[in-house]
């Protein structure tokens, strides 16, 4: 077995690349690499969709506060409304 590219140091200490079918030998089992490189894609991906989330409720905050500003003007008009006509 060979170490390849993997730092000899950390979490990646305990792990291994099979030369026979290159599989990531890790103490809990057998992984394929592209479940490896899966996994990081993954996390990359929700990294980047948290940022965009955050950047689109950043933008939308203004917005948000004029139309719970312009509901509440309506619910007083409409209360307003239904006190003079006795509903």
């Amino acid at each position: 077995m060979y170490r390849g590219y993997m730092p000899p140091t950390g979490p990646w200490s305990e792990c291994r690349i099979s030369k026979e079918d290159n599989l990531l030998l890790t103490p809990w089992g057998k992984v394929k690499p592209s479940d490896v490189q899966l996994v990081h894609r993954y996390k990359w991906s929700a990294k980047k969709s948290e940022q965009m989330y955050q950047s689109l409720k950043k933008q939308t905050s203004n917005q948000d506060k004029y139309l719970f500003d312009l509901q509440n003007q309506l619910l007083d008009i409409i209360g307003d409304i239904s006190e003079k006509t006795g509903s």
